[in-house]
């Protein structure tokens, strides 16, 4: 009964996770700090999480699928407003981790290495995942 039961939450959370689209930005550390929580990443990695950017779904205009050095990744075009709200995040952030959670769940935590406007490249999901975030942000 068990291996039925597991197929079925996996194949609810597929159906849920199509249904729906979230992303948030935050501050990210590698070492606990004052605020922050702590968050499994990987099989055998910690990030600290801290405040929210501002930075929401209302934000992004386009979402798009890439295959970038080597890896599926989601590109993310903001409107006029989230790409205001994303240079000021990444400016502030610039040489320090952030934490990029889609629909809930942990999918990156780059070191902001130049401050970005308009788009940004995300790695980590799953082509499988990518195509049901696209088809979830257009369906919204």
């Amino acid at each position: 009964m068990k291996p039925l039961l597991t197929v079925l939450l996996l194949f609810l959370g597929i159906r849920l996770m199509a249904a729906e689209f979230s992303i948030s930005f935050h501050e990210a550390s590698d070492e606990p700090r004052a605020g922050f929580v702590e968050h499994a990443y990987r099989t055998n990695q910690q990030v600290y999480v801290g405040p929210d950017s501002g930075i929401t779904t209302a934000h992004i205009a386009k979402l798009a699928h890439f295959f970038s050095e080597g890896e599926h990744a989601l590109g993310i075009t903001f409107t006029a407003a989230g790409a205001q709200l994303n240079h000021a995040f990444t400016t502030r952030m610039l040489k320090q981790r952030i934490a990029i959670f889609i629909n809930q769940r942990l999918v990156a935590d780059p070191m902001v290495l130049a401050p970005s406007n308009d788009d940004c490249v995300i790695s980590g999901p799953t082509k499988e995942e990518i195509d049901q975030l696209i088809a979830a942000f257009n369906n919204r």
